[in-house]
């Protein structure tokens, strides 16, 4: 590559002094005709000064001027003949310069028509040097042109076998690139998307070279088995978080209906010591319906329709519970979406309203729970009047950490209901809080609708 580029360089540099000593002789030529021109002028302009035009005096003075200069701007080779007679042309302009002021001085004065005999020979003697040069440039060209032209012949014939050259250099290069880079790049990239395509059980590449692209595609393999590695790891790592999720759900099942049984038997005992048959068979028939759901909907899911049923169980027993204490009040529409959602989500909402809002209150609390259905999705609000939550807990609450809370507890905790709303629908963003600390709190759940677009009943309201 360094030979082709210094013969590049060479044939560069030699034709650009060709064309330069060529352009130079052409502009020569072309200076010398205008000097020419200028001279005819002065004499033109003189002759006139002399019959009796006065007033082209000074057009004549400047034409002289002109001329000069030109005569001693003349940029002729300083060697050769060229160069000797463009010496003699300066000289010679010098030595008669002080007879056309003379003459011009002393415009028709007795000694002016010799003068002007003299200045006219001398002006004829320019045009004769200015007609020699054209004739030495003339033939300088006419001598130097076919030797330009087979210089040029010469560049032409360097220039194709530099051409070929090059095109052989550049397709031996191309075989040698496709074989030892474009092939292993275009199987690297192939493996790339299957990767990305969720496939990683393929082949090791070759390594085709011990250079960079072999060092490059061992690297390649060895990622891709540690991908491979750790994905086979997350799976197992998922599988085993599913067996321990499965087994806490079903340890809180164990430990919570207990709990509530004893809390919501006492409500039929009382009921029963009373004599109060419908009150008892009421309290029984949704203590069946809750233990029931919540030993079955746990870990599957349920429609929305059973899960406002199981609210509104939830809160009947509530309400004789709590008595005058505490309201609570639903707002369903007539009939709600036929929606899948997860089980158990609404009601530990509702739950924890009551045990950790208005539990402890001797007067005046409420609950309330709220449906608004939009094209998009069912959300529930439910909002009470409580004691509302310290902000650093709301804060920890809305990032889905767990909270430590005091007590027992019939739902899976607000934590849970985040996850398990996250494991249906993929997104964390379907439950927020909202509280201010001695005003309440409302907690916000967003079911999404689907491809339904049927209704069933309201469940009863009791």
């Amino acid at each position: 590559m360094m030979i082709v580029l210094a013969v590049g360089c060479l044939m560069c540099g030699t034709a650009i002094r060709g064309m330069w000593r060529y352009q130079e002789a052409v502009t020569q030529l072309r200076e010398i005709r205008e000097l020419k021109t200028e001279v005819g002028r002065v004499s033109e302009l003189l002759q006139s000064c002399l019959v009796g035009e006065e007033d082209d005096l000074p057009e004549c003075l400047r034409a002289w001027s002109d001329m000069s200069a030109r005569i001693y701007g003349l940029k002729l080779p300083s060697s050769g003949t060229v160069g000797l007679l463009a010496e003699d042309f300066k000289a010679y302009q010098r030595n008669t310069a002080g007879d056309f002021y003379r003459l011009t001085g002393s415009v028709g004065g007795p000694e002016a028509s010799e003068l002007y005999a003299r200045v006219l020979m001398q002006q004829e003697d320019r045009l004769f040097l200015c007609d020699l040069l054209l004739s030495r440039l003339s033939e300088y060209l006419s001598t130097h042109y076919p030797i330009l032209a087979r210089e040029s012949g010469i560049l032409m014939g360097v220039g194709s076998a530099v051409f070929v050259y090059l095109l052989l250099v550049t397709w031996v290069f191309s075989r040698s690139f496709s074989r030892d880079i474009y092939q292993p790049m275009r199987m690297l990239a192939a493996q790339a998307e299957e990767i990305m395509n969720g496939n990683y059980n393929m082949e090791d590449l070759p390594v085709i070279r011990e250079d960079e692209m072999g060092y490059l595609t061992q690297a390649f393999n060895k990622m891709k088995a540690q991908i491979r590695k750790h994905f086979q790891d997350q799976e197992e790592l998922w599988r085993l978080e599913t067996l321990l999720q499965d087994a806490e759900y079903r340890a809180l099942q164990s430990q919570v209906n207990p709990h509530f049984l004893f809390n919501v038997l006492g409500l039929a005992m009382e009921a029963a010591l009373v004599g109060d048959a419908e009150r008892t068979v009421d309290v029984l028939e949704n203590i069946s319906y809750m233990l029931h759901y919540s030993l079955t909907s746990v870990r599957e899911n349920t429609w929305l329709a059973d899960e406002l049923k199981m609210v509104q169980a939830y809160l009947f027993l509530q309400q004789r519970r709590f008595g005058d204490r505490v309201a609570f009040s639903v707002s369903f529409p007539q009939e709600v979406p036929a929606l899948r959602i997860p089980g158990m989500t609404l009601q530990p909402v509702v739950e924890n309203a009551v045990k950790h809002g208005v539990e402890g209150m001797t007067d005046g609390g409420g609950v309330e729970v709220l449906l608004i259905q939009t094209a998009e999705a069912v959300e529930l609000c439910v909002r009470d009047n409580g004691w509302g939550i310290p902000r650093e807990r709301l804060e920890a609450l809305n990032r889905g950490e767990p909270v430590q809370e005091s007590g027992r507890s019939t739902g899976l905790g607000l934590a849970n209901v985040r996850g398990r709303m996250m494991m249906f629908y993929g997104r964390p963003d379907l439950m927020r809080v909202e509280s201010v600390e001695g005003e309440g709190t409302s907690v916000y759940l967003k079911y999404l609708m689907g491809e339904e677009d049927f209704h069933v009943p309201n469940p009863d309201c009791r």
